[in-house]
This record gives structure tokens, sequence and C-alpha cells, in this order.
């Protein structure tokens, strides 16, 4: 039985089931859909299974997304399939910019380039498909719509996955830069190979697994727990690193802070065995 309701719940998205699907017929104004705004989310667990299989096809979950970039055809779904359960679980609403892939992680967010009239736009990756091998990626109607092809069903486009973290770092700067005369300071010299990011210093290995749950989907560096025996017993201090570039601490304490946890701060190794 539940490999059946598994089976069930990765055919519920897009196209894998070859039926009849269609456009709305209401008249929508599309400038009024708002943009997607990548944002951190940690993976979901349900639409994540690697390897899964489909029409006897096995399809794996990439490991690591970042530079993802491809080229091949987009088609799109949606009354069909509106109102339905997406693979990680969410309704599809056929009005959003959302997109189902093969084997991107759920939720992602790539840039989407129709390549025929050069329109683009970002959607979130939610759902499975599209298990048509032609096909690379299955917009919403919406997203068809808005690059262009939801008239003619398909079209060529480039895909380039985008990373959050770095994306709302880019909005962060253009923002302050609208708001105030930027002055371009001189790059900051690298930290060196011993610099760390301490997250937090706890006393408790239950406290440490909780934040290690949260750290391990955002951490784009090693995680070390430092333990020192102090006068109140063991303290166990949580760091990430090596982190030798600012720009890269300054990602990281912004995940975190994305994350709802504390920036934490900068320790040097050699300074770290006695109180640091």
């Amino acid at each position: 039985m539940r490999a059946s309701l598994g089976l069930f719940v990765i055919l519920a998205g897009c196209s894998a089931l070859e039926q009849q699907d269609s456009a709305p017929t209401a008249m929508i104004d599309l400038d009024a859909i708002d943009p997607v705004v990548p944002k951190v989310e940690p993976v979901t667990a349900a639409g994540n299974k690697s390897p899964y299989v489909v029409f006897g096809n096995t399809y794996y979950v990439m490991a690591d997304r970042r530079g993802y970039s491809e080229r091949g055809i987009a088609s799109w779904y949606g009354t069909k399939f509106h109102g339905r359960l997406t693979s990680n679980g969410e309704i599809f609403n056929m009005y959003g910019l959302t997109a189902a892939h093969r084997s991107l992680p759920i939720p992602s967010y790539v840039r989407v380039k129709n390549l025929e009239n050069s329109q683009e736009i970002i959607v979130r990756v939610n759902d499975r498909g599209p298990f048509h091998d032609e096909r690379v990626i299955d917009l919403s109607w919406a997203a068809a719509a808005k690059l262009g092809f939801a008239d003619t069903g398909v079209a060529p486009v480039e895909i380039t996955y985008i990373d959050p973290a770095q994306y709302q770092v880019a909005l962060a700067q253009e923002s302050r830069q609208q708001d105030t005369e930027t002055v371009v300071p001189a790059p900051l010299a690298d930290l060196g190979d011993n610099a760390y990011l301490q997250v937090a210093a706890l006393r408790d290995e239950q406290s440490v697994a909780r934040l290690l749950d949260k750290l391990l989907p955002i951490a784009r560096h090693p995680i070390d727990i430092v333990d020192e025996q102090t006068d109140v017993g063991v303290v166990y201090r949580v760091q990430i690193g090596p982190i030798a570039a600012h720009s890269e601490l300054t990602l990281m304490q912004t995940m975190l802070e994305m994350g709802g946890m504390q920036p934490g701060f900068v320790v040097r190794r050699e300074a770290c065995t006695q109180n640091c």
C-alpha cells in the first residue's frame, strides 16, 4: 500500500498522467501576478526520494544543484492539475509561477529564459516531471504565459539555478545602493585558513543535534563541534569553516539570520584552545 501511495504522489505531479489539459477560460491579468523572489528554504521530506521510478524509468535527485544550467524544451500544465497536490504536498496553482523538474531538489529556484523571444522569469520548483524524454521542465500555465508560449504549448528554454542566499544578499546590496550614495570600499583581505564562524556554544548534546538539523541544509562549509571542558562542564562550540573570503562569511551569516538563527562571530582556531 505504501508503494502504491508513493507512486500516486509522484504521478499526481504535472504531466506524468497522459490526460487532456487546458488553459483557464477566464481572462487573466498576467501583470497582476507577483514575481517569485527566491528565499532560503530547507529541502522538504516529501518529493525528494532518490532514486525514484516512474513508468519504468529511474530518476535521481541532484545532490548539488549549484552551477546547474540546461537547455531543452519546456511545456506547461494547467486546469487538469489545478488544486491537486504537487510532489511535496503543496497545492498546485496554475496562476502561480511554479515548475516541475525531474531532478532538482524541491524546493529550488530557477531562471527560465524563452530562447525564441528572450523573455525570462524566475520560478519555484515544487513538483516532479515532466516524464517525457524530449522535455526538461514543466511550467505552470501562468509561467508559460509570461514567457509567451502558452498558446503554442512548448518552447525551447534555458534553465539556470538560482542560489537563494546569494540572491537575497544581492537584493540587500541593491537596496542599500538605491537608498544612499554608494561608496565602493577597497576589497577586504582574505580571513585566512584558520577563520571559523562560531554559531553557538551549547552545554548539552541534544541542543547541538537540534542546531545541526537547522545548519545542515544551509551550511556551505564543513561544520565542526569543538568540545571544551570548563568549570561548568563540557561546552560544545558549533563552528562553520574554515571560511577565508569575507563575501562567503557575509553570505553564511545572512543565511543564518534568514533561518532564524544568530549570525555568529569569527574565531581563530589557534585561539580556540582556551576560552575562545
